[in-house]
């Protein structure tokens, strides 16, 4: 385990006002290490694909130990 992660985040809907833990895999903190590409690589998999204008929704990423 990396230090600094304990191998989950929250994930919170603040729609919803509703928040739960996700378990992240070892693999994907190994590889992909640090905010910015634990960051990035959450935003593709939880967000949707459609234009942010498009949406109503919209979400904050945030990352980091």
């Amino acid at each position: 385990m990396l230090h600094g992660y304990k191998g989950s985040l929250l994930h919170v809907d603040l729609t919803s006002e509703e928040s739960r833990t996700i378990a992240v895999p070892e693999e994907v903190l190994t590889k992909y290490i640090g905010g910015r590409g634990l960051g990035a690589k959450l935003y593709w998999d939880l967000i949707p694909p459609a234009p942010i204008r498009l949406r109503r929704e919209r979400a904050d990423v945030l990352s980091g130990p």
